[in-house]
């Protein structure tokens, strides 16, 4: 399977940082839970096994902005995963292997 990730320059160039710790701060529509969900994408390669954490201000916008994006985002790095809303917890898988949570 082909990994295509749907990126815009500025989300590319934000995943290419080598820093443990980053934030994406723009504007509204700019493509933030976007760029997280793939930030997950790659640790899930880089680092498979390895927790990995999204955060936002809110629970409602974990509920409402990145659980409905993040299945279509990892789709496009080859990956599945499950959604867990009572644990707060996503597991990522490639296929049938898991990657992370």
């Amino acid at each position: 399977m082909e990994i295509r990730p749907r990126l815009n320059v500025p989300q590319a160039r934000f995943l290419a940082l080598p820093h443990k710790f980053k934030a994406f701060v723009a504007g509204f529509g700019s493509g933030k839970t976007w760029v997280g969900c793939s930030g997950l994408g790659k640790h899930s390669y880089e680092f498979p096994g390895v927790a990995a954490g999204y955060f936002a201000p809110t629970f409602g916008q974990i509920r409402d902005i990145f659980y409905p994006t993040v299945e279509e985002c990892l789709f496009d790095w080859g990956l599945t995963c499950s959604v867990r809303i009572g644990n707060h917890e996503v597991d990522i898988y490639r296929g049938r292997v898991y990657m992370c949570t």
